[in-house]
């Protein structure tokens, strides 16, 4: 038998192994200009954010977050989380501002633990928001805090429960940036 001979690839053949090759170098520098790119991200700017932590202070000292509705517990303990500088190529940069989260079980009525932390709230300088929540309550407030920052107070009910046991509700404060 005789072996035949392979042929010299044709002009079609070519330009197909020409233009993959062609596909993977310009992938190849696509991904390395990105890394290059992502690499390069600045950091926050001086002086920005919460230098300190002053508007995390200010806010877990803030009276609205020392009483609790009767029958309440608090869950775990104040959550503080400072200001965060997210840097995203794609997505953008900027401050995460801090935040206070209170986390508290009561066996109460839903209408009673809303309507405490609304009297409670503008007792302690807060001013409502506007809006009311799916079930018809005021949940949200507004407030400037003692270095002039825009703070805002949500009330939030954990609706994952059975309405038999203690409901889970989450008081987060949070603060805006420099």
């Amino acid at each position: 038998m005789e072996k035949a001979e392979a042929s010299p690839p044709s002009w079609r053949e070519l330009q197909h192994g020409r233009s993959r090759a062609r596909i993977v170098a310009w992938s190849a520098l696509l991904v390395a200009g990105v890394m290059v790119l992502a690499g390069c991200e600045p950091g926050p700017p001086p002086g920005t954010g919460d230098p300190g932590d002053a508007r995390l202070h200010l806010l877990a000292a803030d009276p609205v977050f020392m009483v609790l509705p009767p029958e309440a517990t608090v869950v775990g303990s104040l959550k503080e989380t400072p200001a965060v500088w997210r840097g995203s190529l794609f997505e953008g940069s900027g401050w995460d501002g801090p935040s206070v989260t209170l986390t508290f079980m009561t066996s109460g009525s839903v209408g009673d633990a809303f309507g405490f932390f609304a009297r409670r709230a503008v007792a302690t300088g807060w001013r409502s928001s506007g809006g009311v929540n799916g079930l018809g309550y005021v949940w949200s407030w507004r407030k400037t805090l003692a270095n002039q920052a825009a703070a805002t107070l949500s009330l939030f009910l954990d609706h994952s429960q059975s309405a038999s046991l203690a409901r889970t509700y989450q008081l987060v404060g949070s603060a805006a940036t420099l």
